[in-house]
């Protein structure tokens, strides 16, 4: 049963008899948007790309749990948005670059049964100061976080076993990284550019020789 009340006036395509894409604003007025379980009788299991691609006017996101993938470039460059929230047994799949220059975003939760986050997927947003990713979480895209540049804190799941390349990359405020004991390489520049970051325990991980390149108050 959907939680809340559903933006009326939003775009689908359907995919087949049964399910749909979400696939633009349409004529919705809704600065909240809440994306509805189902549209006709089918169920919404998509967010299109370039869906809501450079939007201003969206503040916050409710993405229900019927939907299991949001497609590149689907939210990107949305700078009013604060806010977005998965709803737990939702999402697995974040597209390319999807919500990449969100620089107002500042609350992300990401449901419980997220597995794959694509390049650049939150890159530049500029606003994110924490950051948790959920136990299942089993691959990210290089640059994932790139240029994040208020996130202080980051705590990443025993699932994610591999690091890549520029995953943290500038985030210029990281200062405390919890590393899962389980981590088995971490990347090219994975955290170059991380000014802030004074310590991390890598346990055995494998770690590229430019993973932490002008992290300058690194001591250990």
């Amino acid at each position: 049963m959907q939680q809340f009340k559903a933006s009326a006036g939003l775009m689908f395509t359907a995919i087949n008899e049964d399910e749909c894409a979400l696939s633009g604003i349409g004529t919705c007025a809704d600065r909240d948007i809440v994306i509805p379980v189902e549209y006709m009788g089918r169920s919404v299991v998509s967010i299109a790309d370039m869906a809501f691609a450079q939007n201003h006017e969206i503040v916050s996101v409710y993405v229900p749990s019927s939907i299991k993938t949001i497609g590149e470039y689907a939210f990107a460059w949305c700078h009013s948005l604060t806010s977005v929230t998965f709803e737990n047994n939702g999402v697995r799949t974040l597209g390319e670059r999807c919500f990449i220059g969100c620089d107002s975003l500042t609350h992300l939760y990401l449901g419980d049964k997220l597995h794959t986050i694509n390049e650049k997927a939150f890159a530049f947003c500029a606003s994110l100061q924490t950051l948790s990713l959920p136990h299942g979480v089993q691959k990210v895209g290089n640059s994932a976080f790139e240029g994040c540049r208020s996130l202080v804190s980051v705590s990443l799941p025993e699932t994610l076993e591999e690091l890549p390349s520029n995953m943290f990359g500038a985030c210029v405020s990281l200062s405390s990284v919890s590393l899962s004991r389980f981590t088995k390489s971490i990347g090219y520049y994975a955290f170059s550019f991380c000014r802030s970051l004074r310590s991390i325990n890598v346990g055995n991980a494998v770690v590229d020789d430019q993973a932490f390149l002008g992290c300058e108050a690194l001591a250990n």
